[in-house]
């Protein structure tokens, strides 16, 4: 077994020493676009979930041709 003697885990706090830092919640708003929706509660992984499956989902004429 190998034996690892130090580990340094660096979350993305690191991000905030910038100047122009943008936080989690901005950058989230951001790809939101025009579907703006309150975010709440939610972890960040879940809302930007929500955002993916959002822009991703198939319109309606894309559903009607898939049922032909």
């Amino acid at each position: 077994m190998v034996h690892m003697a130090n580990t340094l885990f660096c979350g993305n706090g690191i991000n905030r020493l910038s100047e122009n830092h943008v936080t989690w919640s901005d950058l989230l708003d951001n790809i939101k676009g025009i579907n703006k929706f309150e975010s709440g509660q939610l972890p960040n992984t879940m809302v930007y979930e929500r955002i993916f499956l959002e822009k991703h989902a198939p319109d309606r004429s894309e559903k009607k041709m898939n049922l032909k």
